[in-house]
């Protein structure tokens, strides 16, 4: 179980044992012994048994391990991810996209691949003024992780012409994949990024039911709506547990993607730096509101032609057991 973890974690632990050069002030410490103990202290049972020296070592840096999970220094491995940027297609489209990157000295490397080994191959090295197409996700364009600065404050994102949008968080619409003039209920809609991709699928055109209960977070969501000039959508400030199938009429596609605890995230260490007990309760209280929004939605709809359930969370907890417990309600 502790070496599925260091798998799964393994750039945090290199980075933390790097950056704290803990091996290089105690050279005695096993350096297999130290990613164990890192391991098992940071993201398994949370904390280490014992008075041995090699854990009372690994204990007095818990400290200084926290305040890098902090710090830049520790993600420097995500740096190396791709700039991904997609094209809002309800301002502009792929023609015009292309004439505008040419004009600002951008090359385009590649639109085809032959399989995914080409892909990544090509991804990895991406000159700093190249671009090339996302070999999955239709009007996502891939960058060099160099360029992270450079998009982060450019006038064309800005204005939401490009939406800088992870690919991962892309899968969802392209999954629920609801053609032009469907209707489709959004359920927890803020900030409105899933949103605004569903409704460039759709052509801009149809309606979309985007459910937020946040009085703050609806504000957002309308905001984005704005500056996207997506047209199609019905904002709605309210509990999607009390929306029924008469509030939101002839629905056809559902996506459902509820509060989780952002444990897929590169940069989410917050619950990873917590105590365990509070995490297995946070864990059990999010999951209990999912299953309860997806039974919700599988009930209150049972005529919709598709439903996708999504988080940003790699804990069974908030997935599979998630979608099983549903099925048995």
């Amino acid at each position: 179980a502790v070496l599925s973890k260091y798998c799964d974690n393994k750039d945090y632990v290199e980075s933390l044992i790097r950056e704290s050069k803990i091996l290089v002030r105690n050279p005695r410490l096993e350096v297999f012994l130290c990613r164990i103990l890192v391991t098992e202290m940071l993201f398994g049972a949370k904390k280490l048994i014992g008075k041995s020296k090699p854990v009372s070592c690994v204990l007095s840096y818990k400290e200084a391990f926290l305040k890098l999970m902090d710090s830049e220094r520790v993600f420097q491995f995500e740096k190396a991810l791709p700039r991904y940027v997609r094209l809002n297609t309800n301002i502009l489209n792929m023609v015009d996209v292309t004439h505008t990157l040419e004009r600002n000295g951008w090359k385009c490397k590649k639109k085809t691949f032959a399989d995914y080994g080409e892909y990544l191959d090509d991804l990895n090295y991406l000159k700093d003024d190249e671009y090339m197409f996302d070999m999955h996700v239709g009007n996502l364009l891939a960058f060099s992780p160099k360029t992270r600065n450079y998009w982060a404050q450019n006038d064309l994102v800005k204005r939401k012409w490009f939406l800088l949008q992870d690919k991962a968080t892309c899968f969802v619409a392209q999954l629920l994949a609801p053609p032009p003039n469907s209707i489709v209920l959004d359920t927890c809609a803020a900030p409105g990024m899933k949103t605004v991709h569903l409704a460039n699928l759709m052509l801009n055109r149809g309606r979309i039911y985007a459910v937020e209960k946040s009085k703050k977070r609806f504000a957002l969501l309308k905001e984005m709506l704005v500056r996207t000039q997506t047209t199609i959508v019905q904002a709605i400030n309210a509990d999607i547990l009390r929306i029924e199938s008469k509030d939101v009429p002839n629905v056809q596609y559902v996506l459902v993607d509820p509060s989780c605890s952002g444990s897929g995230l590169y940069t989410r260490v917050s619950l990873l730096a917590g105590e365990h007990e509070n995490e297995t309760r946070r864990l059990q209280r999010l999951s209990l509101f999912q299953v309860k929004i997806l039974t919700h939605i599988m009930i209150s709809f049972p005529n919709v032609k598709k439903i996708v359930y999504s988080t940003c969370s790699v804990r069974q907890e908030e997935n599979e057991q998630v979608i099983i417990r549903a099925l048995r309600e």
